[in-house]
């Protein structure tokens, strides 16, 4: 209310005639009005006083904005609002409390200077900072108290972020968590003073800039050069299409002694010189150049750069050959990445050990034509020497290249250890030698497609995965069991659903005949019914240890208490189980999984549970065998549900995940 209309009948009125005697009772009549305010006033001020020292701060303030409403002149009703949030520590409102009344209150008020001194204390004590950070260990504030207040996502270089602007002390801690700084900027047609403030403020501790794009102007190269960016090591720049590509390169120079990681997405018609690059930057250690369209470094000296462990061009404008492949492992003879696209033949494939003896991982991508090759290394996994893994990719080769890729297969068959197949066959194809190559030392295969002829060529293999589009397309993948297989995984979930479950069934059942080794199935199905058909094939499963279930679509939880009612009746041997459904475990799924004597560890998926009484948690806590359990997701649990439970078994480790990962 602007007026109250207390306000309007405590005013004097303004006589039009003259009469002493009727003159003086207006005078003394509304003189009683106005002392009937205060009074009224007075007694509001003490019962909010006296409701807030109870603590009932919402009946004080009703009581001190009807004295506002009373006396909008008055500053006995903004005073009393502003002590009500003091006491609750409510620096602004005070703030905003006094500043309201400040501009109703006439400056002559005997309490005008009393709600100034107010707003004064309140802005005072708004304006104090503790400085708990200084009175803590620094590895308690930076693996702690850091992280549960910033994320690892970079900064926006136009939004200020708030606790780098706290004291040098907290920029220092911040800095020191994440190792530097990592800031976001976006295009800008000019140098944006505003926009990247923060970057400039703040370039000396910058480990990481993210560009999304660069195509107008020198801005950045402006900001590389003329800002001392003495700690940036990793720059990224999703789309560059500018045309002052020299002038930019230049700008590197500035960069150039710390500057390790470099990722440019160059649009259409830009070209980076890589030989520029490298010389502009010789520190780099990773190199990254989608759409590079250039990929030769001919002219580049023939020294080397031992600093270069990672390099990916694509979409070169000329297919690479195995010439200048063999000169990038010249000059860069530390590397243990590379990626070239596209390259004109596979001849490097078969020479990459003669060069680069660490890489022992081939990546094939082929479309047509195409060829995509990745080099890796994977560390030492084996006593082998040469390639060890090989993963092959791509829609339906020409019979050249599928003939290549065979070649390619036959040259490192007796180091291979692990084969990924994720490309149809040739039944066409004239290179019939292919089906018949022979991997003494592999372990592992993965059959995204087809490749249904390497298991009965993999005499040692120990792992074995499957999906439905590669059982679908050759059943026959499922005509030999490898005689040392010890983990098997099948991917139903991946392709068209299986028409018949009963092949895996039987596959199951001819590895329980003939005493397999089989410690490991981990199945992963669209629906539970796939998963209930072959249940009974797992029972006789005698050696099985380990088995993980994942159904993607919601399933009856009905259909999950069968199932583990039938599970519990076999496997007596299973020491860890993974089951993740929509609708998570019931207790009487808990309950059942006790008969498993021998079961350890379990990971499982539960709904949000409406227990009062807490029964599921006392299922699990009297689940006396479990010692190691993986809860998700974290949403559906209660913290004090977890807390009490580790109480109550501090023998059994606990862990909440937010998110599905495998064992």
């Amino acid at each position: 209310m602007a007026d109250s209309i207390w306000n309007d009948l405590c005013k004097q009125p303004t006589l039009k005639t003259s009469s002493e005697k009727y003159a003086q009772l207006v005078h003394d009549s509304t003189t009683q009005l106005h002392q009937g305010v205060q009074s009224i006033l007075s007694a509001l001020d003490q019962r909010a006083t006296g409701l807030t020292k109870c603590a009932n701060f919402e009946s004080a303030l009703h009581d001190a904005r009807a004295m506002q409403q009373l006396s909008p002149s008055s500053a006995l009703g903004y005073i009393r609002e502003a002590d009500i949030y003091s006491e609750q520590g409510q620096q602004l409102q005070v703030i905003d409390v006094c500043r309201k009344g400040l501009s109703r209150v006439d400056a002559m008020d005997t309490h005008y200077d009393a709600l100034q001194r107010a707003k004064m204390d309140a802005e005072e004590r708004q304006n104090t900072r503790i400085d708990f950070i200084s009175q803590l260990p620094v590895d308690i504030v930076i693996t702690t108290l850091v992280p549960m207040f910033m994320d690892h996502f970079p900064l926006r270089s136009d939004t200020p972020c708030s606790y780098l602007y706290v004291s040098n002390l907290w920029r220092d801690r911040i800095t020191q968590c994440f190792d530097g700084l990592r800031f976001s900027a976006g295009d800008h047609r000019g140098y944006d003073e505003d926009a990247l403030s923060q970057v400039v403020q703040f370039a000396q501790h910058t480990k990481t800039l993210y560009i999304n794009r660069y195509h107008h102007g020198t801005w950045l190269d402006d900001l590389l050069r003329d800002h001392d960016f003495c700690s940036l090591r990793q720059l990224f720049i999703e789309q560059y299409m500018n045309d002052h590509v020299d002038h930019f390169v230049s700008s590197l120079k500035s960069i150039s002694k710390t500057l390790t990681h470099l990722s440019i997405e160059m649009g259409s018609r830009r070209m980076f010189s890589i030989d520029q690059i490298v010389l502009t930057c010789p520190n780099l250690v990773s190199l990254d150049l989608p759409q590079s369209r250039v990929a030769d470094i001919s002219s580049l000296p023939m020294s080397t750069w031992p600093n270069l462990k990672s390099l990916s061009i694509h979409r070169a404008q000329e297919p690479i050959t195995c010439d200048q492949i063999i000169g990038i492992w010249q000059r860069f003879p530390s590397l243990n990445h590379l990626g070239l696209h596209p390259c004109s033949d596979m001849q490097s494939a078969f020479i990459v050990s003669d060069y680069l003896p660490s890489i022992n991982s081939l990546g094939i991508n082929t479309l047509d034509t195409d060829i995509d090759i990745m080099y890796t290394d994977q560390g030492s996994v084996s006593d082998l020497l040469g390639v060890t893994h090989i993963a092959i990719e791509g829609i339906l080769p020409s019979n050249d290249v599928f003939v290549d890729i065979g070649c390619v297969l036959k040259h490192h068959q007796k180091t291979l250890v692990e084969i990924e197949w994720d490309m149809d066959n040739d039944d066409e194809s004239d290179n019939r030698d292919f089906y018949h190559i022979q991997y003494s030392q592999l372990k592992k295969l993965t059959l995204n497609k087809s490749g249904w002829w390497i298991p009965r060529n993999a005499p040692l293999l120990e792992e074995l995965i499957m999906t439905s589009e590669a059982i679908n397309a050759y059943p026959a993948v499922l005509d030999m069991v490898p005689p040392t297989l010890k983990k098997l995984e099948f991917r139903l979930d991946e392709g068209p659903e299986l028409a018949d479950t009963s092949t895996i069934k039987g596959y199951l059942d001819r590895i329980a005949q003939h005493s397999h080794p089989l410690h490991e199935v981990i199945l992963h199905s669209y629906t539970m019914n796939n998963i209930i058909n072959v249940v009974d094939a797992i029972h006789p499963l005698n050696q099985l240890q380990r088995l993980m279930i994942r159904v993607t679509r919601r399933c009856d939880s009905h259909q999950m208490d069968r199932f583990v009612e039938r599970l519990t009746r076999g496997c007596p041997n299973l020491s860890c189980l993974e089951i993740i459904c929509r609708e998570g475990l019931s207790m009487h799924s808990i309950n059942a999984l006790k008969r498993l004597e021998n079961l350890k560890e379990c990971i499982f998926s539960i709904k949000r549970i409406d227990d009062d009484h807490g029964s599921f948690w006392h299922a699990l806590e009297m689940f006396t065998q479990l010692k190691w359990i993986r809860i998700h997701p974290a949403i559906a649990t209660n913290i004090e549900d977890i807390r009490r439970l580790k109480e109550k078994r501090p023998d059994m480790t606990i862990i909440v995940k937010r998110d599905y990962t495998l064992f």
